[in-house]
């Protein structure tokens, strides 16, 4: 069974996965690539110290099953009256070894992009309520994260420009691509 655990570094959060029946090397890796993410994150926080107020971050376990993880964290900075957030996304099939990118959710013969550039278009103009338009597109190197009927694409505050201090999240439904989705994700996390 994966299991995670919650550490902490100052107001830092972070998980660490564990699990008797997984390559410790594959553990490792992940476990240290989000560690150092963290490390990162504090050492920004602690050299600007003047400037930063609070920082802090959140994690999210999204997915567990199947030995594949999916586990979102949220980093969050408040400098004077501007609060920049953005979120990092972890995706991995621990048996594989494997991180988790778009190409591994979608069938890459497939125009998949463009569905989900046009969906996402929608979604954020209902969110500004069409004040003016807003253009932005993902492409394969977009974070997301897991859940077992959804993708959730993350957009940190500062990708959207001015107009939101806060992330955004689309959920892109598994069901609405069910001609899109790749073999791996129909074996392995959503059963039609």
């Amino acid at each position: 069974m994966t299991s995670i655990e919650k550490r902490r570094i100052n107001n830092l959060n972070y998980p660490i996965i564990k699990d008797i029946e997984i390559d410790k090397q594959i553990l490792n890796k992940v476990n240290n690539r989000i560690y150092e993410d963290i490390l990162c994150f504090n050492e920004i926080v602690q050299t600007e110290d003047e400037n930063i107020e609070f920082a802090l971050t959140e994690y999210e376990v999204n997915l567990n099953k199947n030995k594949i993880i999916s586990i979102s964290i949220e980093f969050s900075q408040l400098a004077g009256i501007c609060e920049i957030t953005y979120i990092n996304t972890y995706n991995y099939d621990l048996s594989k070894g494997k991180e988790l990118d778009i190409d591994s959710i979608f069938n890459e013969n497939t125009n998949y992009l463009k569905k989900i550039n046009g969906e996402i278009q929608e979604k954020i103009n209902e969110i500004i309520k069409k004040q003016d338009e807003f253009y932005i597109n993902i492409d394969k190197e977009q974070s997301f994260y897991i859940k077992e009927d959804k993708i959730v694409i993350c957009f940190s505050s500062y990708e959207l420009g001015d107009r939101f201090q806060y992330p955004i999240e689309i959920n892109i439904m598994f069901k609405d691509y069910k001609n899109y989705l790749d073999n791996y994700v129909l074996s392995n996390i959503y059963k039609i």
